[in-house]
């Protein structure tokens, strides 16, 4: 409590006791700009919706890498599940490249609009390999079900349409998202930040 109180920082309480309209007073002993302070905070929310976005979509690759590593292709069971694990996880990973697309246009990175659209092409082209993989073995595996309980069939069929699809729709996102992504970056200015 060493540090006394200027006349601004009581005018400050003042009109905020009064009127609840006060702005707070700056190091300098000003008071800031409340338009000022609240772009530097819509800046700093779209930083942290980046950066979440970057953690979750980190998230959602570690936790699906372990089951394609070491590949084992041609196995029509490790074929099926990594495939369904993959399309499992896709509503995580839309989430965190959606709010990363997000951030980056709202902040107007240019080379990050570039990189994010890279991005959604080459997931949604092997998104389209995991269909077609799938397709294969979906079909291989709905035949392995004959002779099984009917839980068991079932099972294997809502594994099969939930893993159709969201491997559909994720295609169809990633390619409106990379769309998206290299339209606001070629209509950004070129003087804006990278």
């Amino acid at each position: 409590m060493g540090k006394s109180l200027s006349a601004n920082d009581l005018r400050f309480l003042a009109e905020d006791r009064v009127t609840g309209m006060g702005r707070a007073p700056s190091a300098g002993g000003r008071a800031a700009r409340p338009e000022l302070e609240g772009a530097a905070r819509l800046e700093a929310a779209w930083r942290v919706l980046a950066l979440l976005g970057v953690a979750l979509a980190a998230a959602a690759i570690a936790s699906v890498l372990p089951g394609w590593i070491p590949p084992r292709f041609g196995d029509v069971n490790w074929e099926f599940a990594a495939v369904a694990e993959v399309a499992a996880v896709m509503p995580l990973l839309a989430i965190a490249l959606g709010g990363s697309l997000a951030a980056a246009a709202a902040l107007r990175r240019r080379r990050t609009l570039l990189v994010l659209g890279v991005v959604f092409v080459v997931l949604g082209l092997a998104m389209i390999a995991c269909l077609l993989v799938f397709s294969t073995t979906a079909v291989i595996a709905v035949r392995n079900t004959q002779g099984a309980p009917l839980p068991a069939v079932v099972g294997v069929k809502r594994v099969v349409a939930r893993t159709l699809w969201s491997l559909s729709v994720g295609v169809l996102g990633c390619a409106a998202a990379a769309v998206a992504s290299f339209r606001i970056y070629s209509t950004s200015r070129k003087g804006n930040r990278a």
